[in-house]
């Protein structure tokens, strides 16, 4: 295995731009590579705010140094952090593989340990601070703009862009925030770069066009500070049902990425519809999400003119929490049709998580205190739900009512928010329909995901239907979620 030759091109949306000599303060701290919240072990982070230094400078070289510019970034219990770069509005730092997860405060109890905080210190003084949630890995996939959106940076073997995904063949993208390595290299140090080389401790996926792959290798691209780097091979039979690359890792799911695929001459017409979250009618928008999970339902019709030689064709309805894809292949003048559904555990629909206690924790995001460290204070949730059990009074009517449309398994082991299951399919002279009375079993698509506790009042889902990687119908919501308080 190889460094990454280009470290310029993957660091550059680490090293940004930005004078203001003020106090500082945080107002959000972010995943380094989705630029979504949440925090693991060995993360980038990405400090947004206000004064947070006098000047604009970045990291000359490894190991990284502690203070840039004049600017210091501290993580209570872990002192000072190596820093990438700073500007008056924004810090990227490295995380410590040492930093304290979140926990419960006693194994008799429901409350929370406090957690990490991070300040940051300049010439005119040092920041409140602010609360992290830490759990053990928050993935984010590196993208070509920098900012967690758009096309994943996807590298050949020989380190050249990928300009297509061919099956068999084996490619390279970078990630932050996969969690716990071992051996951890030292603090402000890249990866090793000859054995033993930092492999993630967890068991970590990275799913390609709606195939879920184990990489060939996940941990610590050498010699590049907390990159992680990604190698996976596309299976021999690879065929894209949609364009998104996303990686899988403790319960948690990374910013949903693309990759290109080739154009597809098939006929079809569709549409895709959200369930849930939903927009009212008359306007308006749905009660505000006051914890940490989001469930998202969807449904879709689907019209398709299968092709008369033996072309396989992928379909897929997805959103960020779960999918249904078909497969189907001819075989001497017949459709073969098979369809695989996430499918959540029974015991989810009525709002019982009991499998993920205690490893993942369900937060509760307005049940928070001010807590104070010293003489500074800051905002963070006190309370889980008991054994990840979600009183049915904190969702509404709707909720209740669409989780029961999706397929659920019997059971479930943490940290899966989501299973899988097989469904047969049906395939009419020549053409694949789902509607009211074709297929319907298999028209409606969704699961669980988690949220972290962000300084965002809003959030958007995203439902899409493919064919052979080309999106034929989407839609979208933005609904209302508690936001983050940040410290008085």
């Amino acid at each position: 295995m190889r460094s990454l030759r280009c470290a310029t091109g993957l660091l550059a949306s680490l090293l940004l731009s930005g004078p203001v000599v003020a106090q500082p303060t945080i107002t959000a701290v972010l995943n380094g590579a989705s630029f979504d919240a949440g925090v693991a072990p060995g993360s980038i982070i990405s400090i947004f705010g206000t004064g947070l230094a006098s000047q604009t400078a970045q990291a000359a070289n490894v190991p990284l140094p502690t203070s840039l510019g004049g600017t210091s970034v501290a993580i209570r219990g872990n002192g000072n952090v190596p820093l990438y770069f700073v500007s008056p509005t924004q810090i990227n730092a490295v995380v410590p593989f040492q930093i304290s997860v979140l926990a419960l405060a006693s194994a008799k109890s429901f409350s929370l340990a406090a957690p990490p905080t991070v300040t940051v210190t300049t010439s005119a003084g040092t920041s409140k601070p602010y609360a992290l949630e830490v759990r053990q890995a928050v993935p984010g996939l590196f993208t070509a703009s920098g900012d967690g959106k758009g096309q994943a940076l996807i590298f050949n073997p020989d380190f050249s862009v990928a300009t297509q995904l061919l099956s068999g063949h084996t490619y390279i993208a970078y990630a932050a925030g996969l969690g716990a390595v071992s051996p951890v290299p030292p603090l402000g140090y890249g990866g090793f770069f000859v054995e033993p080389l930092n492999r993630v401790s967890a068991p970590t996926k990275i799913v390609v066009g709606e195939q879920e792959i184990t990489p060939d290798f996940a941990g610590i691209a050498p010699l590049l500070v907390n990159v992680y780097q990604i190698n996976f091979t596309l299976p021999s039979d690879f065929v894209p049902a949609t364009d998104r690359i996303f990686v899988r890792g403790q319960g948690w799911q990374s910013n949903v990425a693309s990759f290109p695929v080739p154009s597809s001459n098939l006929v079809a017409q569709g549409t895709a519809q959200a369930l849930y979250p939903y927009t009212l009618q008359a306007g308006g928008t749905m009660p505000t999400l006051t914890f940490g999970l989001l469930l998202e339902v969807g449904e879709y019709t689907l019209q398709v003119n299968l092709p008369g030689s033996n072309q396989p064709v992928r379909i897929a309805a997805v959103t960020d929490a779960g999918s249904t894809v078909v497969r189907l292949d001819e075989n001497g003048g017949t459709w073969n049709c098979q369809a695989t559904q996430t499918a959540p555990a029974i015991s989810a629909r009525s709002l019982n998580f009991w499998y993920l206690w205690p490893t993942t924790l369900l937060l509760d995001f307005i049940q928070y205190t001010q807590q104070t460290v010293g003489s500074a204070s800051f905002s963070f949730p006190t309370l889980a739900f008991p054994d990840d059990v979600v009183p049915a009074t904190r969702v509404d009517p709707v909720w209740m009512n669409v989780v029961t449309q999706i397929p659920a398994v019997n059971s479930l082991s943490s940290p899966l928010l989501n299973g899988s299951m097989q469904s047969a399919c049906t395939v009419a002279n020549g053409v694949f329909t789902v509607n009211g009375t074709t297929n319907l079993p298999i028209s409606r698509f969704g699961g669980f995901r988690m949220l972290p506790y962000a300084p965002f009042p809003t959030r958007t889902s995203t439902f899409k239907l493919y064919v052979n990687g080309q999106v034929i119908a989407q839609d979208q919501v933005t609904y209302p979620v508690t936001p983050l308080v940040l410290a008085n």
